[in-house]
């Protein structure tokens, strides 16, 4: 905790969540060193509602049933993850998010700051979003580690790199036999931004696992456009195919 303040940014927060079998813990620390933490009770349903809400937020929401129950668990778990670390630091403006379990799944950016009945004005609802811009880290010491490449190479890193393999007719993701079609999509969004950064084509990595982990800390911006599986039920597994 006495190093965490060192890696924030000003008006900023770090929150780190751990889950045991049936309590959630929460340490909260901001750049100036307030330092709070506290545990809520955290059942097998509040799993399943967490893992809902990243479903439906994950899809297009169309009709007004599924809304309704997104405002529900978006304000839920927004009072139980947040509300009372942001009340005591109302000067905060953005937060470095390090989850665990099944919080991993959760983009904290939905959250709802307050739970409303309308559900016609989607856009407006009061997300996380809106107030608090939010970044996510493994660990402190993993955010700690970033922050040493970044002051070593950032002077000179390229301004933008892309990882889009090329699959092959017959390529299939191993565990769910999932076709893997080329994203030709991405591909021209990415040579679009190429031209618009001035990036050469040589100066992108090769597009292959070796290539990711020898050359990603290069660049300023990476673009990764590949197939990526989520394991829910054994998150080890979850993987991006090179």
């Amino acid at each position: 905790a006495a190093e965490a303040p060192a890696l924030l940014a000003a008006q900023s927060a770090l929150v780190e969540y751990y889950l045991s079998d049936s309590t959630l813990y929460i340490f909260c620390i901001s750049n100036e060193g307030a330092y709070s933490w506290r545990r809520e009770h955290w059942s097998i349903e509040q799993n399943d509602r967490t893992v809902q809400l990243a479903k439906i937020a994950a899809n297009p929401i169309n009709d007004k049933a599924t809304k309704s129950r997104f405002i529900e668990l978006a304000a839920e778990l927004y009072h139980i993850l947040l509300k009372q670390e942001l009340a005591q630091l109302p000067h905060v403006e953005s937060l470095v998010i390090i989850p665990d379990e099944v919080l991993a799944f959760l983009p904290f950016e939905i959250l709802l700051q307050k739970k409303t009945a309308d559900t016609e004005h989607f856009t407006k609802l009061p997300y996380l979003i809106a107030d608090k811009s939010v970044s996510y880290a493994y660990s402190a010491t993993f955010l700690r580690r970033q922050q040493q490449i970044q002051n070593t190479r950032g002077s000179g890193r390229k301004p933008f790199g892309s990882f889009i393999p090329r699959y092959s007719s017959n390529s299939r993701d191993p565990r769910s036999g999932e076709a893997l079609n080329n994203l030709e999509d991405i591909r021209t969004a990415a040579l679009f931004l190429q031209k618009l950064l001035s990036v050469s084509n040589s100066e992108q990595a090769p597009a292959t696992e070796a290539g990711f982990k020898k050359y990603a800390a290069e660049y300023a911006v990476l673009l990764l456009g590949m197939h990526g599986f989520a394991e829910e039920a054994s998150p080890e597994m979850s993987r991006l195919m090179f």
